[in-house]
């Protein structure tokens, strides 16, 4: 488990965290928490890159999910988020950056027999995931 702050730098904590604990492959599997100051991005392909979405919050974590990778000996982080305002409106996508809002757990399962490595497909344009 991952326990966040107020104030964390969402991706910097994550990376203390992995670093800390020897996490090379893994997958989140949930998060519970808010956040503010989020960057959401949704892949339009390989001509138009991506669309961002910056939402000031705060917001609930409705749904997170993601996986802990290897891409040039160093971590990557893929992360989807859902995420709800005060009035229920829920937005979602590649979570990009966020700032912890109060607090924030999350579990990760640690995988050390199976390393997660990303590599660059050219028929998408992004970091495929592959199991070595």
């Amino acid at each position: 488990m991952i326990r966040f702050e107020d104030g964390d730098e969402f991706f910097q904590k994550l990376g203390e965290a992995v670093a800390e604990h020897e996490i090379s492959s893994g997958i989140i599997l949930c998060s519970i928490g808010m956040m503010r100051q989020v960057t959401l991005e949704f892949y339009m392909g390989r001509e138009k890159g991506y669309l961002r979405n910056q939402i000031g919050g705060p917001l609930e974590v409705v749904s997170l999910q993601g996986n802990i990778g290897l891409k040039a000996g160093k971590p990557i982080f893929h992360v989807h988020a859902c995420l709800a305002d005060s009035a229920g409106k829920v937005v979602g996508g590649h979570l990009k950056q966020a700032t912890v809002h109060f607090t924030n757990e999350m579990l990760v399962m640690r995988f050390d027999e199976i390393k997660l490595l990303r590599k660059f497909e050219e028929s998408s344009g992004l970091n495929g995931l592959f199991f070595s």
